[in-house]
């Protein structure tokens, strides 16, 4: 019977494999983030059914003693590092920190092959890297801070004259960041920046003379003229207007004005419900630089307030968000609302229930918001809906257009036995 290798690795190796270890497979396939391979193995595979998808495949003809120093997650490495005794390879599959030092090359390794992010001192020579990801720069001689920065007097009390802070947070969200991060990206360059909105002791500062390096910076209108000089690197910068207290998106409740008073910046989306009445009435000025989702009876008042706010979404009834998971609407839930509903799905599997009427439908649900989901209905169901859902990203499935399924035939009997490993490093 013949033998089938199935492989799932960061890093494939075979620079070195030999002629028993391709000839125990009869056929080899490979998925991988880099592939290594020598002039020798290449012919050795080319007598098999061979294939690889990789992102970086680097040949290192017949030099076959050359090793692989591999490393995954997140790892700090200096230029400094004692030489190998062999040609060697360099391996990072995740993050890679470069310290800065007087060496100012990693001409001890015959490359450096990274799959995810490196910073690196700006003046380190490069040019034996090979990045599949992203190569972030820092000023020589800085003092690295990988997280966000909220700028303050207590920060500078402590910092060292004449320094430089790299700032560079990690956002909390990076696992939800698979949709739209294009979109997504000036909010994650905010929460991985520099926040100055406190009242800073700018003599202070200019005494130190300490300088910032970050790719945005969010300051009050009382600090920008004065901090700007001493921060580089930004692609942008959010301003918040005297008097403002900024809030970092959410609902506008009792709550919020306690904690940020009644002239508010908002610097993200915010929700305001028609049993925040009370709230709004509290406040003086409102800004907002993202999405606005507001009761239809608070609207007017809002916009009264609000000199400042992106896409503003005026929502009827009762205001009803799902995030992930399963979601079923149907006629209890349509009925419980006196004025009826507006839903808004993220992140989720919708069904409209079979035997919800048409009817109550109409009258009951106003609109229906989807985001990077699913809605699965009736035909009439649709029909009736069509111009109340929103659609964004997401698929609407009509029970009606679903294709029967065929009963399954019986498998065939597999003429070969596959074995299939998943590793970070495997060497053939």
């Amino acid at each position: 019977m013949k033998k089938h290798l199935r492989v799932n690795t960061a890093i494939f190796d075979m620079v070195s494999t030999a002629p028993e270890a391709v000839d125990a497979y009869d056929e080899i396939k490979v998925n991988c983030a880099l592939c290594l391979t020598s002039t020798r193995s290449k012919q050795l595979l080319a007598t098999k059914t061979f294939g690889v998808n990789t992102a970086q495949l680097v040949d290192v003809g017949d030099d076959e003693n050359v090793k692989v120093m591999s490393f995954n997650g997140f790892k700090v490495l200096s230029a400094n590092i004692e030489p190998p005794k062999e040609p060697t390879i360099v391996v990072v599959n995740g993050g890679l920190v470069i310290e800065d030092c007087d060496k100012k090359s990693f001409d001890q390794f015959k490359g450096l092959y990274i799959n995810g992010v490196a910073f690196h001192p700006k003046s380190l020579d490069t040019s034996n890297f090979m990045v599949n990801g992203g190569m972030i720069p820092y000023p020589d001689g800085a003092t690295l801070i990988f997280q966000g920065l909220k700028l303050n007097n207590s920060f500078l009390r402590s910092s060292v004259r004449g320094s430089t802070y790299f700032v560079q947070g990690v956002p909390s969200n990076l696992n939800e960041l698979n949709h739209d991060l294009i979109g997504k990206m000036q909010q994650l360059l905010k929460e991985t920046g520099i926040v100055a909105v406190e009242p800073l002791d700018l003599e202070l500062l200019a005494n130190k003379n300490i300088r910032f390096d970050t790719r945005w910076l969010t300051v009050s209108e009382d600090n920008a003229e004065h901090l700007l000089p001493f921060v580089e690197g930004y692609v942008g910068v959010t301003i918040i207007p005297s008097g403002f207290k900024i809030m970092q998106g959410g609902k506008l409740d009792r709550l919020a004005i306690r904690r940020f008073g009644t002239r508010i910046y908002v610097d993200g989306d915010l929700q305001i419900h028609a049993e925040e009445a009370d709230a709004l009435v509290a406040v003086e000025q409102l800004q907002v630089s993202g999405k606005v989702i507001v009761a239809d009876s608070l609207a007017d008042a809002f916009f009264a307030k609000c000199t400042q706010y992106g896409n503003v979404t005026v929502y009827q009834g009762e205001w009803i968000e799902h995030v992930g998971s399963d979601a079923l609407v149907d006629s209890e839930a349509l009925e419980q609302s006196e004025e009826g509903a507006t839903f808004r799905f993220v992140d989720a599997n919708v069904e409209i229930s079979t035997d919800t009427p048409v009817g109550l439908l109409s009258e009951k649900l106003h609109r229906i918001i989807l985001q990077d989901s699913s809605l699965t209905l009736g035909l009439g169901q649709h029909k009736a809906l069509n111009k109340k859902i929103e659609n964004h990203k997401s698929d609407i499935i009509i029970r009606e257009h679903i294709p029967q399924i065929e009963p399954k035939q019986e498998p065939e009997t597999k003429a070969y036995t596959e074995t299939y490993i998943n590793t970070a490093y495997f060497k053939l």
